[in-house]
């Protein structure tokens, strides 16, 4: 299961039981390092968490809004810190080119790391959920194709990637089982 709202992160389910690693830190995909170089701030490297959640799109529209000051789209009538996932989607939806962009760069840092995730665990099915996947369902089918791009050939088409049906609250009911088989 990866969640992807505010941040990102994953719970790893091995046979059916929950994997924490040996400190409880596995599936900690937010803190995968993505492109360029490691900077000295944990905060300041590229970790896919700072281009891929919630939170990195607002940040990354906010970077592309300051460098192209000519840009007049509908997302420059909105204020800096006013500025919200769900404007960034609805700019998307109604064929904004920035917003479009924009999408273009999470849908291929979402695929690069569910396919590392793939290439690492081999897993039978990936579940998407969290926040920004009731929006982000629309590029289910484009995630999947890109995902597949990265797999080596003995992994091409055998992982099955789907929508949470519980949505944003699938986390929570993940939380509830684990704390239940641990009483």
């Amino acid at each position: 299961f990866i969640a992807i709202g505010t941040g990102i992160g994953a719970g790893i389910f091995i046979n059916g039981t929950y994997y924490g690693g040996h400190r409880g830190l596995s599936g900690s995909m937010g803190w995968l390092t993505i492109k360029g170089r490691v900077h000295e701030s944990p905060c300041s490297v590229n970790h896919l968490e700072n281009y891929a959640s919630g939170s990195g799109i607002i940040n990354t529209t906010r970077e592309i809004l300051a460098r192209f000051p000519e840009y007049s789209g509908q997302l420059a009538d909105i204020s800096e810190h006013e500025l919200t996932a769900r404007d960034i989607f609805k700019a998307y939806e109604e064929g904004d080119k920035a917003a479009q962009r924009i999408f273009d760069n999470v849908i291929e840092h979402w695929s690069g790391a569910i396919a590392d995730c793939t290439s690492i665990l081999d897993p039978q099915l990936i579940v998407l959920g969290g926040g920004l996947f009731g929006p982000a369902s629309r590029f289910l089918s484009s995630l999947k194709c890109e995902v597949n791009k990265r797999l080596s050939p003995a992994q091409k088409g055998t992982v099955n990637i789907t929508i949470s049906l519980l949505g944003s609250e699938g986390v929570l009911f993940g939380i509830k089982r684990v704390i239940l088989r641990k009483m």
